[in-house]
């Protein structure tokens, strides 16, 4: 294994200075877990994590005085778990070695140690407990780059004992399943997960909301999602079918389309087709007002592509470009057959080369006319209706003259 496959966490000078601090002083530190993982399937790292045999007090004592250090926070501190935080503003956590004493399905007792064959024992999948020290030397003591090389998620030992400390591997492994597995899931593991799938109701919102996402964010979720849903374990996240068609149509469309959609987008896909009108998935999801506006402003403009707005006047009724593109991408998904496919990829390349057009019409122009109140948002809209369908090209002086003659 060469330094340069982890040049990434090698050349962070603020991790390095961490575990280099931490070595001198006799603690062996190391990078770990997703951070490691990913040098190996080229994904952005979007968090590095440190392990290290300092406890918590010893990591603080001799961090503290860093001069690049700019505050250390007790994130998680019951659990070994401290972020440092940088005069650069970047940050990394820094966990310390552990073993579990005791766990109650979510949270662990633990118990510090020294030993890095113990703490890999007690975490979730194989190619989460790989680390690297500052050399560029890879520890796998599970194997873990062999099954992450053949797209395996394997729990680290028994898979049901590993479940039950901490239910949320549940849907870890969907996620992983996502971005790191090859072909279906496994059917006897996935009777496990289904088996102790109720032990999601511990839960929280925020933390399902959040894998959801994440599964949703990988290239092609399509097979996690399709397991998520017939293991039966989808129905303790959410009462809606994962509309799983409508997602593989969604991604062939993408591909069509040489894109990638965000995660908020995927997920309306999954949950909008089956919504029934009764169910408030903000008892089981957490949306959070971005996501619901997004949400609403996508039915909006779906509704008008049924209604045979093109995407450019689409754009210009829900006031976004952007929106209009990704409700783009729904309705051709929706679609049984894209008869006229060559034009809807140039309908929507075009598209990202667009700028939208300011409507030339104002509230001033029309309260110089006499109007006022609710009649003069009614007539602005019912110009700016002309001059969409118009393509853009009657004039305001044309649009105001329409109003004239009533």
């Amino acid at each position: 294994m060469t330094k340069a496959r982890f040049s990434v966490l090698l050349n962070n000078s603020n991790a390095m200075s961490v575990i280099r601090t931490l070595n001198k002083a006799g603690f062996e530190t190391r990078f770990i877990g997703g951070c490691v993982r990913d040098q190996f399937k080229r994904y952005q790292t979007r968090d590095i994590d440190l392990a290290t045999q300092a406890q918590p007090k010893q990591v603080i004592k001799h961090l503290e005085g860093l001069e690049t250090v700019k505050e250390i926070i007790p994130t998680g501190i019951d659990h070994g778990t401290l972020t440092i935080v940088f005069k650069a503003k970047d940050s990394i956590e820094i966990t310390s070695l552990r073993s579990d004493i005791e766990t109650d399905g979510r949270h662990a007792t633990v118990k510090y140690t020294t030993s890095w064959s113990k703490d890999s024992k007690r975490r979730d999948f194989t190619f989460n407990a790989m680390s690297v020290d500052d050399k560029g030397k890879l520890y796998d003591q599970h194997n873990g780059l062999e099954d992450l090389e053949n797209g395996i998620v394997r729990f680290i030992g028994d898979p049901t004992e590993r479940v039950k400390e901490d239910y949320l591997r549940i849907l870890r492994y969907f996620r992983f399943q996502a971005g790191y597995g090859k072909g279906e899931a496994d059917s006897d593991l996935l009777n496990i997960l289904s088996d102790n799938a109720d032990g999601l109701d511990a839960i929280s919102k925020e933390r399902i909301t959040y894998e959801l996402r994440r599964m949703l964010s990988y290239t092609n979720p399509l097979l996690a999602v399709k397991a998520l849903e017939e293991s039966g374990v989808r129905s303790y996240v959410v009462p809606v079918h994962f509309d799983v068609v409508g997602l593989e149509r969604a991604l062939d469309v993408e591909k069509m389309l040489s894109i990638q959609k965000n995660s908020n987008l995927r997920l309306y896909v999954i949950l909008k087709r089956n919504m029934m009108s009764h169910i408030d998935l903000e008892q089981h999801l957490v949306l959070g007002k971005t996501i619901k506006a997004y949400w609403r402003n996508l039915d909006m403009a779906l509704n008008h592509y049924n209604n045979g707005y093109d995407l450019q006047q689409t754009a210009c009724l829900v006031g976004d470009l952007e929106v209009a593109m990704d409700a783009y991408l729904v309705f051709l998904s929706s679609q049984p057959d894209l008869v006229h496919e060559d034009q809807s990829i140039q309908d929507y390349k075009s598209a990202e080369q667009w700028v939208m057009p300011e409507f030339p019409v104002s509230g001033h122009d029309l309260k110089k006319l006499g109007y006022e109140g609710q009649v003069l948002g009614e007539n602005l809209e019912k110009l700016k209706l002309k001059w969409i369908k118009s393509d853009f090209t009657v004039e305001k002086d044309d649009l105001l003259a329409e109003l004239k003659k009533t």
